[in-house]
């Protein structure tokens, strides 16, 4: 009696742990008949179905797929459950659905040595969005150099074309007939043009 009580109170410490759980939890036994759930699993369906102890795993992922609370991405409801339901047969799958609500969560199915199986929902909405924010900055970082190497080519090309005009003068006005003092002043002019000409290239 003493040895029951004990397991009894194990158990029990067991089950509110898993009651108070952030994540979602689900355990099925080796005929994948629904064994439990805990309060942050049946959150997710809103109300809109009920989830009780013996319904098949088949008809939890039908009714998640047809009460609307899964963005399915295109994908009709029957192929989505299809490949919820291929996840068993791999023992590392997981997977990440998106709920209505704005929700990410990544699924993870485990197979006991007794054949239950235990799947675990973790929230992971944080990651994705800062996933997500961090590709849009990518991108506006990858336009914002677009558009400076565009600016920078457009602007050299308009540079150079009346540059090139000011050194051709300066090197035809520096064949004509002139002071020395002018010549001086022409060899300055036509110094600071070159050097600025190769700036701009």
């Amino acid at each position: 009696r003493d040895a029951t009580q004990k397991a009894q109170a194990v158990e029990q410490r067991l089950w509110h742990a898993i009651a108070s759980m952030d994540d979602g939890f689900v355990i099925y036994d080796q005929d994948d008949k629904l064994i439990m759930a805990n309060e942050t699993f049946h959150s997710y369906f809103q109300g809109l179905a009920t989830i009780k102890p013996g319904m098949s795993i088949h008809e939890v992922v039908r009714l998640a797929a047809s009460v609307g609370i899964i963005r399915l991405g295109g994908e009709t409801p029957e192929k989505w459950q299809n490949e919820m339901l291929l996840r068993r047969s791999d023992p590392q799958a997981a997977r990440i659905i998106s709920l209505r609500n704005g929700r990410y969560i990544r699924v993870i199915d485990r197979r006991c040595p007794s054949g239950d199986l235990v799947s675990l929902f973790i929230d992971i909405t944080d990651s994705v969005q800062a996933e997500h924010t961090l590709k849009d900055a990518q991108k506006q970082a990858e336009t914002a150099s677009r558009a400076k190497s565009a600016f920078l080519a457009n602007m050299s090309h308009e540079l150079r074309t009346p540059m090139n005009g000011v050194v051709g003068m300066l090197g035809l006005l520096n064949e004509s007939s002139m002071d020395d003092k002018s010549k001086i002043n022409l060899a300055v002019a036509k110094k600071s043009a070159d050097n600025l000409l190769v700036l701009i290239n």
